[in-house]
């Protein structure tokens, strides 16, 4: 099996093409995917309760934007924020590369991460593919997305 990290930073294209990736049959998981799924986890609340106070919606969920606020204007947060989260996510890609592994050995597996140079967990993959696009680009996307121009500057 193949195992590709796809990474790059915020507002490449990572998502684009980890889905034309797919299209031509590869298997992908993607970080903010596990991310997503384990933020409904009760400890996993709980813990970002101790580490970011309340930043949940009525509903019980967690408010992500309340969070990139906190996260992209406190380094300190945003550290711990990853020390709970991204040891459950590389386990969980790990986990789907190993199944992969045991159930189609030729396939082509492929993690989209955004942190990876950052995390040294691109030392996990056979091939690394980083997606690029000029800054001014990952800007204009991100506010098209609904941010202000600050908190796209901010990411």
């Amino acid at each position: 099996m193949l195992k590709v990290g796809l990474t790059g930073s915020i507002a490449t294209g990572k998502s684009t093409v980890a889905r034309l990736l797919q299209k031509e049959g590869a298997f992908v998981i993607s970080a903010d995917d596990v991310v997503h799924r384990l933020l409904e986890k009760e400890e996993v609340k709980r813990r970002i309760r101790e580490i970011l106070g309340d930043v949940f919606k009525p509903d019980g969920s967690v408010d992500r934007k309340k969070v990139a606020e906190i996260i992209f204007s406190n380094p300190e947060k945003k550290k711990q924020l990853e020390e709970l989260l991204h040891p459950q996510v590389q386990r969980e890609i790990k986990n789907f590369f190993s199944r992969l592994e045991r159930e189609k050995p030729d396939s082509i597996a492929v993690a989209e991460v955004p942190l990876m140079i950052e995390t040294g967990s691109y030392k996990n993959y056979d091939v690394v593919v980083v997606v690029y696009a000029p800054e001014s680009l990952q800007k204009k996307r991100l506010i098209e997305k609904g941010l202000t121009e600050e908190e796209a500057e901010k990411r």
